[in-house]
């Protein structure tokens, strides 16, 4: 086994423990797992208490030797909280320039909570160390090892506030919309975690071949056209990344190819992702990702309506647990899903076979949380 192999079974390792301990997260955590491989910057949308922090601060500590600053910005947060207090020694000396020590200029991840509460002179130092990995300490260029920033907010901005930050939220590759957990089998789960966090350990030096392992994968003709399907596509919906985005595209295809084990990218595996970077924000994700789906994946659109038909009907038949004649409808219903999908895993290509049985397992947790809530544990579909 390489020093490669080793690497990226850990890294994989990692990204499984996470997602089984923070439940109906696999996406943001992929997304989090593909900003580390090509050292872009997330955002977090969603209300309290949906574990964004606990979330960062787990994989982060998994990496053993990164560098990790983690603060919650106020309306009234002074450029000292993230960059470090004056320096009273370089001052009486005549210098203006901070201490940097353990302050987000020295950190190789960085989580800022309520990261629109930035005042201006906050923000336009953080997108310089974002943008650049520098930051401007008195007269010195400060080199900053950051690798990628998750910020977080309850809310995106509105109004005013939407225009003034725009560029600000621009720099922030994958968005990700975080609701709580909706599925009762993983409520329950939830319910009975206990005992603390054991995650697989990550080196940098791991992080570093992961790294380099993505940018040795080809962008091919054969991707490149398939953006430029996708392009037209959304195009035509409405939708118009920008050209700096499209860039952006091509390190984060590489990053998913290699977390698949593959030597070249796959659009119909590894498009998905695009649904959480082309949209301006989180809440257009679903339109994109049915245009990318219906483009690239038609397999993952029949099996994404599926999972709509399941979750919608499991939601009308909670709502109302007394009224039988629906969950015996919302049963049969899901069970036509269900051998939908045992058809599709027959007929699926072996790069796809998991997605499916994933959507079939999800289903069949849902119609057996409708079972017992609903009908006594009594299956009649």
């Amino acid at each position: 086994m390489t020093m490669l192999d080793e690497a990226m079974e850990k890294i994989v390792a990692l990204q499984e423990a996470l997602m089984s301990r923070f439940l109906e997260r696999e996406e943001a955590i992929e997304g989090s797992i593909v900003a580390l491989g090509c050292r872009q910057h997330v955002l977090f949308v969603g209300p309290p208490g949906t574990a964004k922090s606990e979330m960062v601060a787990a994989l982060t500590a998994a990496i053993k030797g990164a560098k990790y600053f983690e603060w919650c910005l106020g309306k009234d947060s002074k450029t000292d909280e993230l960059f470090g207090p004056l320096s009273i020694k370089a001052y009486q000396e005549g210098r203006y320039e901070r201490v940097l020590d353990g302050t987000l200029p020295e950190a190789d991840i960085a989580f800022v909570d309520e990261v629109f509460n930035a005042n201006t002179t906050v923000l336009n130092n953080m997108l310089k160390v974002m943008n650049e990995r520098e930051y401007r300490n008195g007269g010195n260029i400060v080199r900053c090892p950051l690798i990628t920033l998750f910020g977080a907010s309850n809310l995106l901005p509105q109004g005013e506030d939407e225009t003034v930050l725009a560029a600000f939220t621009d720099r922030f590759l994958l968005k990700y919309k975080l609701n709580y957990i909706a599925e009762d089998s993983n409520f329950q789960s939830m319910m009975m975690l206990s005992g603390p966090l054991q995650m697989p350990e990550v080196t940098m030096d791991d992080l570093r071949l992961f790294q380099e392992a993505a940018q040795a994968i080809p962008f091919d003709k054969d991707t490149l056209d398939a953006a430029t399907i996708v392009k037209r596509a959304l195009q035509q919906e409405g939708f118009r990344p920008s050209d700096r985005r499209w860039r952006q595209v091509e390190d984060a295809l590489r990053v998913k190819a290699v977390l698949a084990g593959a030597t070249e990218i796959d659009p119909e595996r590894d498009f998905d992702i695009l649904a959480h970077i082309l949209p301006p924000t989180p809440e257009e994700r679903r339109s994109v990702g049915k245009v990318l789906r219906k483009t690239i994946d038609p397999l993952g659109e029949r099996v994404a309506e599926a999972l709509e038909i399941a979750q919608e009907q499991m939601t009308l038949s909670l709502a109302d647990p007394a009224d039988t004649a629906k969950a015996t409808e919302a049963l049969k219903k899901m069970t036509a899903s269900i051998n939908d999908m045992r058809i599709l895993i027959h007929k699926s290509p072996g790069s796809s076979r998991r997605k499916v049985q994933n959507a079939m397992e999800r289903i069949l947790k849902m119609k057996n949380g409708v079972v017992e809530t609903c009908l006594g544990g009594l299956n009649v579909a």
